[in-house]
């Protein structure tokens, strides 16, 4: 039911405001709204009990009305919508000012209209506030709405007020394109992508000269992260030096983008055999773990991560460590799934594939993303297993039909490109499997099938294409 789907995104003191959103009559004037909503969330996301049986409760003494129970399922999921935006609102000061100067500027008021304009601009760079790229348009979209507003005086305005408004767009655009660029390039190193020709280099020179003049520790840190991933100048030390100085003043979330990126190129460089980027890659995790900002779900895919990268580099005590401290950034119910998965992948990465064989067994996966990390550790492991005559073929070819099924019904929630990348390494598998016992694939034509259809998990595959005869 999608009324139940959506309360299950509430947690419980959310519930319990969202009970007093519902008994106010500003914003429900229907009182059967506040029975249904109790109705629900007593039953709880697993009931079985029939639309029948909460109509019954929710509207005693009624016969049973579908099309009244569907109105009512339809407004109580209005209101939850509407209690979200609304909370969010209220959450963010960025959201709210914006709305503010939004109805503030259909009234004739304007010196109201200032203030609005006035407080939103305090919590907005130029102002000692964390920095976003999306607060430099609302800057902009800010201002200029102050400088529109039909009671403003404009022959106060000088030229000096349009090239303020020109250096917050710029500035906002330069932000926003430098960040698109890091993105893309990261995402031709590390998921395959396909390159495209948008002069990246060219325009570092360019929003370099610019990061000199602009007021913007955000633009600073990215031009840095941009030459990081073009080896332009920058290396890891160095933008880890340029991270830390302007930490202070970037919005965490900014933080988190700039250091989930600094960390693809750790891994790409890691697999290009540059040992130091391990290093780099623990350092930059540890600082940023210190200053808070892993501490909630969504770092949950950068623990995995992490966690790989620990298990590969078979540093024991700090594999240990994250599994142990470090797991406060999984949700409670999935933290032994996390672990067993990490320690089934520790277990492959250093050839005891029998444990590791055991250990994927007792993961259920029902998470997409641990599915994907279980699917993956699977099919390989179970290819080693028989290279080393430990199981037979039809057991490798029912984990590469496992894993073919589950992208293709987990489809929509990862990239096209990324589900392609897994698809090549199952089909690059299959033709291990179907010439290694007979040794007719030469490495050259295992090469140019990799060119071609570059896998997931290319360090393994050629790691395995090494040890094979020429």
């Amino acid at each position: 039911m999608r009324t139940i789907s959506l309360l299950e995104t509430l947690s419980k003191p959310e519930r319990t405001r969202f009970g007093k959103y519902l008994k106010s009559p500003f914003f429900s004037n229907k009182p059967h709204l506040y029975d249904l909503f109790q109705e629900l969330r007593e039953a709880g996301p697993n009931t079985t009990i029939t639309p029948a049986a909460h109509f019954a409760r929710v509207f005693p003494g009624e016969p049973f009305d579908g099309h009244k129970w569907s109105k009512a399922l339809s407004d109580l999921n209005a209101c939850i919508k509407d209690f979200l935006v609304v909370s969010h609102l209220q959450a963010n000061q960025d959201l709210y000012g914006q709305a503010l100067v939004s109805a503030c500027s259909e009234r004739v008021n304007e010196p109201g209209m200032q203030r609005a304009v006035g407080a939103v601009l305090r919590q907005l760079p130029g102002h000692d506030a964390p920095e976003q790229m999306d607060t430099w348009h609302l800057r902009f979209w800010s201002r200029k709405r102050a400088l529109t507003h039909p009671q403003t005086n404009r022959l106060k305005l000088g030229a000096n007020t349009l090239d303020e408004l020109e250096q917050d767009l710029d500035t906002y655009y330069q932000i926003s394109k430098t960040q698109l660029m890091c993105n893309r390039i990261s995402g031709i190193k590390v998921l395959n992508w396909q390159e495209k020709p948008d002069a990246p280099r060219q325009w570092l020179e360019t929003v370099r000269a610019v990061a000199t003049e602009r007021p913007s520790p955000l633009l600073k840190v990215y031009c840095d992260l941009l030459a990081l991933l073009l080896d332009a100048g920058v290396d890891l030390p160095a933008f880890f030096s340029t991270l830390q100085r302007h930490a202070p003043h970037l919005h965490p979330d900014e933080l988190r983008d700039t250091i989930r990126i600094a960390f693809n190129e750790c891994i790409h460089r890691q697999r290009k055999g540059d040992q130091t980027a391990f290093h780099w890659h623990l350092k930059i995790f540890r600082w940023s773990k210190e200053q808070g900002l892993w501490d909630t779900p969504k770092a949950e895919e950068l623990y995995l991560n992490i966690g790989v990268m620990l298990a590969k580099a078979n540093l024991h005590d700090e594999f240990s460590e994250l599994l142990g401290a470090g797991s406060d950034c999984i949700p409670p119910g999935r933290r032994a799934e996390a672990t067993t998965l990490l320690t089934a992948y520790r277990a492959f990465a250093h050839g005891n594939f029998a444990v590791a064989q055991i250990l994927l067994q007792q993961v259920g996966a029902r998470h997409p993303r641990y599915g994907l990390l279980r699917h993956s550790v699977a099919v390989r492991n179970a290819f080693m297993l028989f290279q080393q005559g430990g199981i037979g073929q039809d057991v490798v070819n029912q984990a590469l039909n496992n894993f073919s099924d589950f992208l293709r019904y987990q489809k929509n929630l990862f990239s096209k490109n990324l589900c392609q990348s897994y698809k090549n390494l199952i089909g690059f598998i299959r033709l291990l499997v179907q010439i290694y016992p007979r040794r007719k694939a030469t490495k050259a034509s295992l090469h140019q099938t990799i060119r071609e259809r570059p896998p997931a998990a290319r360090d393994w595959v050629e790691a395995v294409m090494d040890k094979l005869p020429d």
